[in-house]
């Protein structure tokens, strides 16, 4: 990066811690002072992605002879799974009644990516039961369910948060520290892109009414992203569902694609949104144009390769360089930062506008007109 480009000191610095916990040759021993987590659900997300960045996180606070955290217990319904999947991933206690998991006493913290209907109690159990809780998106299906679940988090004392990991994908960091600085001037509009092609062994509930469908899927998370980026809300959505694929039509159809546009409160601005189930051969991509330059920043979305993010002015690209972070692994170290006091990427709270122009998305599409959230400023 020239010098004329701006500075990211923070996160590279993040960076290095990174590359120390994810260098670790052997796991240390879990103590008094390592936090326990319990997974609620044996899912995908949390094989590939949750409990490598559990695993890896740095020594804990108050011992540094002692594993900063480390998973102690599994709940799922399905026994056969359940059992496989602790095998697999060396987890020492299976629960099938989710009430046995959620009495441990070496369970601080809890981490739901289980089918998005259940979500709102799974939830609602674990911050019953004084468990601080980590979430895949959606918290619930309704802002009204979410939003008890708010609620109940505040009058306990206990974090919630979501894992909208954009949040903490370097190269969206950066993005957001760009428009911050004005690098770009006024933003005059763009496109967010959240397409993908879903594997076979993925297309289940995603491709069944009651928490499936991209909207959740992909959507929420491209709605997330822009009040992170902007620190601003979503005025209006409109869409249009795409075509059907991969699941059924009728009565059984989930979108599997939509096309649509959110205009932001502050800026005013459009910012196209695509998102896709069975798009193999493009990258998920965000673009941003502005009065001084443009970026263009791909492979956002998960998946295993690094997002990228280039810079455009006046005909001329600069590829920035952005530091080598987990997404998933910041989110869970920035968890158990604010189990210290520090803040959460993304608080329950925060998803509630999100789940908000979801859920206003769905309505456009039925309705075939723009839904308002809130007025322009």
């Amino acid at each position: 990066m020239s010098q004329n480009e701006p500075a990211f000191a923070e996160l590279d610095a993040v960076a290095e811690h990174y590359a120390a916990c994810s260098g670790q040759r052997r796991r240390q021993r879990v103590g008094a002072a390592s936090v326990g987590w319990g997974l609620l659900g044996a899912s995908q997300v949390a094989q590939q992605h949750t409990i490598p960045a559990i695993r890896t996180q740095p020594p804990a606070l108050q011992a540094d002879d002692q594993a900063g955290a480390w998973v102690a217990a599994l709940f799922s319904h399905n026994e056969r799974l359940a059992h496989r999947f602790a095998d697999q991933n060396q987890i020492p206690t299976v629960c099938l009644n989710l009430s046995d998991l959620l009495a441990r006493r070496d369970v601080q913290c809890v981490y739901v990516s289980s089918h998005p209907r259940h979500h709102h109690a799974l939830v609602m159990a674990a911050l019953t039961a004084g468990k601080h809780v980590l979430c895949e998106p959606p918290l619930a299906l309704t802002v009204d369910e979410a939003h008890t679940l708010v609620q109940t988090a505040a009058d306990r004392g206990l974090l919630l948060g979501v894992n909208f990991v954009a949040r903490t994908t370097p190269a969206l960091w950066m993005l957001r520290q760009l428009i911050r600085q004005d690098a770009l001037g006024d933003v005059l509009g763009g496109l967010v892109s959240n397409v993908a092609l879903l594997p076979p062994h993925r297309q289940t509930w995603r491709l069944l009414p009651g928490g499936g469908g991209v909207i959740y899927d992909r959507t929420l998370h491209s709605f997330d992203l822009l009040r992170f980026l902007f620190d601003g809300e979503v005025a209006s959505v409109f869409g249009a569902a795409g075509l059907t694929v991969l699941g059924q039509s009728g009565a059984a159809r989930v979108e599997e694609e939509v096309v649509g546009q959110a205009q932001l409160a502050r800026h005013g601005c459009q910012i196209l949104l695509h998102d896709a189930f069975f798009i193999a051969h493009r990258p998920a991509r965000v673009e941003l144009n502005g009065t001084h330059a443009g970026v263009t920043v791909e492979h956002w979305s998960g998946g295993e390769r690094q997002a990228t993010l280039a810079l455009h002015r006046h005909e001329r690209t600069t590829a920035l360089a952005v530091p080598v972070i987990d997404p998933f692994w910041w989110a869970i170290h920035r968890f158990q930062r604010a189990l210290a006091g520090d803040r959460l990427p993304a608080t329950g709270e925060d998803s509630l506008p999100s789940l908000a122009a979801a859920n206003a998305l769905h309505k456009s599409i039925r309705t075939k007109v723009p839904v308002w959230l809130a007025a322009p400023v």
